[in-house]
């Protein structure tokens, strides 16, 4: 029995060759993996700060990717990553294919999501990490990402991040 396609989660009208995003990634069934918070303050845990610290040189793993703001919380963590265009690698972006395409849409599907790739590699170091180290740990299957495309947008999502901590009684990620 042949199971059906899911559904991408990215915008379909957008080919995320490009630009500056929110991203929030959570653990499975909602653990607390990577700390705690009390009183409003965060004590990372192992995991916590193995995840904090490569989400603070994702830029050394991809060159084209740049940490704008995080926050790693006990079972999420949200990002603006932005992605640089010009910096891609070359070779996608000279496929004849790509190069030929005539909509969005039609360049999306033959071109690579660079923002999943930072994702899903991120995600993979962490569970290579914890599994090295004998915790049992996963991801949610999928990530969330909304694209920035206005200042006041970025603003108000960055001050979201700066005082998540603060807000996690409230959290819809807490519980």
């Amino acid at each position: 029995m042949e199971l059906p396609k899911r559904k991408s989660p990215r915008a379909e009208w957008y080919d995320y060759a490009g630009g500056t995003y929110f991203v929030t990634v959570v653990t499975h069934n909602r653990q607390n993996y990577f700390g705690s918070i009390t009183n409003g303050a965060i004590s990372l845990s192992a995991l916590g700060k193995c995840l904090n610290d490569e989400l603070k040189n994702i830029h050394q793993h991809y060159r084209y990717a740049t940490l704008l703001n995080h926050v790693v919380m006990p079972n999420h963590f949200h990002a603006i990553i932005y992605i640089e265009e010009d910096l891609l690698p070359k070779s996608l972006k000279s496929m004849p294919e790509v190069a030929k395409a005539t909509s969005t849409l039609e360049k999306a599907h033959l071109s690579k999501s660079w923002l999943s790739t930072v994702v899903g590699g991120l995600k993979s170091h962490i569970t290579r990490i914890a599994n090295n180290h004998g915790i049992t740990f996963s991801w949610q299957r999928r990530f969330h990402d909304h694209i920035i495309r206005w200042s006041a947008d970025y603003n108000l999502i960055s001050n979201y991040i700066d005082n998540n901590v603060e807000n996690w009684d409230i959290d819809c990620f807490n519980g």
